[in-house]
């Protein structure tokens, strides 16, 4: 049984939720191992037709664990860095080249490597409450996988990922990152409903227009930009700016909330004018 996931059958539709409600999902290397497993599980299963992707408790998901990125990692320059983005990618790669459509149901946070996940999937539901954004550029870390230019306006974009914002559900939507905002409490059926849309389409064409829009995608250089991304990533997350060893030194001396409070305190009075 996965240690960080918690899985549901409903008639062709699985609901695989991100069980670490403790760390608002935040995604760690077992996690990584177990969903990349579970989703070959699931397109082996011919009984299996769509897939939802849920977070437990109060958020979808935080993004990748903050704490794994310790003194093994981000301080060991390009090299060691560009692995772990290597890393990075290929999860991301698995989540867009899964074969049966995947839905992601966001709900609390979807930020950083959790909204690349969530908009990486073919469709996302989403609650009117919950937030998204790449913040983890506001301490001098890359976005995961840069997957954002593809789905919004150039200039929506790059205020993203220049300013480190989050932004609202509606917000979500305006700009395309999501197809549909619900009331919050109504998110599992409203996955469910739209799952089950898809379930009844047959599974041949569906997983064969997924496949085709993906390679047309593809072939305008979503892959290898994504694979190019990889590159800088490790410049940035390989290189102790100001920025980064101020949040670093934080975190290891009063722990993560703090140093997640330091890097939002500096944007306040900004952002709030």
């Amino acid at each position: 049984m996965e240690q960080t996931l918690s899985v549901e059958r409903v008639d062709t539709v699985e609901i695989v939720t991100m069980n670490r409600p403790e760390v608002l999902n935040a995604i760690d290397a077992t996690m990584v191992a177990e969903l990349s497993e579970h989703l070959d599980r699931c397109a082996a299963d011919d009984d299996i037709r769509v897939v939802v992707l849920m977070g437990a408790g109060r958020a979808f998901s935080s993004g990748y664990d903050l704490r794994t990125l310790d003194d093994d990692a981000t301080r060991l320059g390009p090299t060691k860095m560009f692995e772990y983005a290597r890393y990075v990618h290929d999860f991301a790669e698995k989540i867009w080249r899964f074969r049966k459509p995947l839905i992601a149901a966001t709900h609390g946070y979807c930020l950083g490597g959790a909204a690349e996940i969530a908009m990486l999937c073919d469709l996302t539901i989403t609650t009117e409450s919950c937030v998204f954004g790449e913040p983890e550029v506001r301490f001098s870390s890359a976005s995961p996988s840069l997957i954002l230019p593809w789905l919004v306006p150039l200039k929506i974009a790059k205020e993203l990922l220049l300013t480190g914002a989050t932004i609202t559900a509606q917000r979500a939507l305006e700009i395309g990152m999501v197809n549909e905002v619900v009331p919050d409490g109504d998110l599992r059926a409203a996955a469910l409903r739209k799952a089950q849309v898809v379930a009844t389409v047959s599974p041949l064409c569906a997983q064969m227009h997924k496949k085709g829009i993906n390679d047309m995608y593809e072939t305008m250089g979503l892959l290898s930009s994504m694979r190019h991304h990889n590159v800088l990533a490790a410049m940035v997350d390989g290189t102790a700016t100001e920025e980064f060893r101020k949040f670093t030194e934080i975190s290891e001396r009063d722990g993560l909330k703090a140093a997640l409070k330091w890097r939002d305190d500096q944007f306040k009075d900004l952002e709030n004018n």
